[in-house]
């Protein structure tokens, strides 16, 4: 597989999830050089299946998830799995991170499951976020240029 400068990059000739659709994002592992997160769609007629990869996806009305109990074997074993992601509706995709992912207030969320078993603010551990109305995906982080909820 080819991961160029294109905005999606399909699996296996699948369709791009479309504008409103439900899916999950997460970090792809094997492709972590290239910086893609898989999208998996939640619904419609490949339900459950990897649509495709990308580099900056959008999501509106985003929920982050982790599975602890996959984490717990994940920091027993020392070798990452996929365990945590991201829902939401697709809002687009971009080449390159979108203007409004760029502004100075947008906050950068990221997971580590050695660090915490959710997902936090880049620069706080101890800030863990459940939700937030937009988010895109960008290299490590989720960059949300709206507002986001804490889980506390």
């Amino acid at each position: 597989m080819s991961i160029g400068n294109d905005p999606f990059t399909p699996r296996e000739g699948r369709p791009a999830p479309v504008v409103g659709q439900r899916v999950r994002v997460y970090r792809n592992l094997p492709l972590f050089k290239h910086q893609v997160f898989s999208i998996l769609a939640m619904d419609g007629p490949f339900k459950g299946k990897v649509l495709g990869y990308s580099r900056h996806v959008g999501l509106s009305d985003a929920r982050f998830i982790v599975s602890e109990k996959t984490r717990q074997t994940v920091l027993k074993k020392k070798r990452r799995t996929v365990h945590a992601y991201c829902e939401g509706r697709v809002i687009g995709y971009s080449p390159t991170l979108p203007e409004q992912a760029q502004a100075e207030d947008a906050a950068l969320i990221t997971y580590n499951p050695f660090q915490s078993g959710h997902f936090h603010l880049r620069d706080a551990v101890d800030k863990p976020v459940a939700t937030a109305d937009e988010i895109w995906t960008c290299g490590a982080n989720l960059i949300a240029p709206k507002s986001y909820r804490s889980l506390e």
